[in-house]
C-alpha cells in the first residue's frame, strides 16, 4: 500500500508539476503578448509623434512661405509707390524746366530776331549774314516745334500762355515785318 500511495503521490506530483508548467507557459505567453502589445503601442506612439512633427514642419514651412510672400508683396508695393513718387517728381521737374525754357526762350528769340534785323539793315551784306540766317531758321523751326509740344500739355497751358510762332521764320531783311 505504501507503494500505491507513493505512486499516487508521484502521479499527483507529476500532475501538479504539469499544471504548474502549463500555467507557467500561459503566464509566459501572456507576458510575451503584453510585451508585444506594449512594443506595438510604443511604435504606434512614435509613428504618431513623427507624423505630427512632419505636419508641424510642413505647416511652419507654409507659414514661412506665406510670410515671405507678404513681405515680397509689401516691398513690391513700396517700390511701386517710390516709382510713382519719382515719376511724379520727374514730371513736375520737367514742367518747371519747360516753363522756364518757354519764358526765357521767347525773350531770347525776340532779342535775336531784332538783333539780326538790325544787322541786316546796318550792314546790308546778305552774303556775310547767310550762315547766321541759316542757323536762325533752324532754331526757329526747333522753337516752333517746342512750343507746339508745350501747347499739348494741359497742365502747362493752365499755368502759362504758350506763344505761337509762325511755321516759317520771319523775313530778317524786312523792317519790323510782323515782329514776334
Amino acid at each position: 500500500m505504501n507503494e500505491f500511495w507513493q505512486s499516487e503521490l508521484d502521479r499527483q506530483n507529476r500532475e501538479y508539476e504539469e499544471q504548474q508548467r502549463v500555467l507557467e507557459e500561459r503566464q509566459n505567453a501572456q507576458q510575451m503578448a503584453q510585451q508585444q502589445a506594449a512594443l506595438q503601442a510604443q511604435r504606434d506612439f512614435e509613428e504618431q509623434q513623427r507624423q505630427l512633427m512632419e505636419q508641424q514642419k510642413r505647416e511652419q514651412e507654409a507659414l514661412m512661405q506665406q510670410q515671405m510672400q507678404y513681405q515680397t508683396q509689401g516691398r513690391l508695393a513700396e517700390l511701386e509707390q517710390e516709382n510713382f513718387r519719382a515719376r511724379s517728381q520727374y514730371e513736375q521737374d520737367q514742367l518747371m524746366l519747360q516753363q522756364y525754357d518757354q519764358r526765357e526762350s521767347y525773350g531770347i528769340y525776340k532779342f535775336i530776331t531784332s538783333m539780326l534785323r538790325a544787322m541786316h539793315s546796318t550792314t546790308g551784306d546778305d552774303e556775310a549774314l547767310e550762315p547766321l540766317r541759316s542757323r536762325y531758321e533752324a532754331q526757329h523751326y526747333r522753337l516752333t516745334k517746342f512750343y507746339y509740344e508745350c501747347s499739348n500739355l494741359r497742365y502747362l497751358t493752365s499755368l502759362i500762355t504758350i506763344p505761337k510762332l509762325p511755321q516759317d521764320a520771319p523775313n530778317l531783311r524786312a523792317e519790323d515785318d510782323e515782329a514776334p
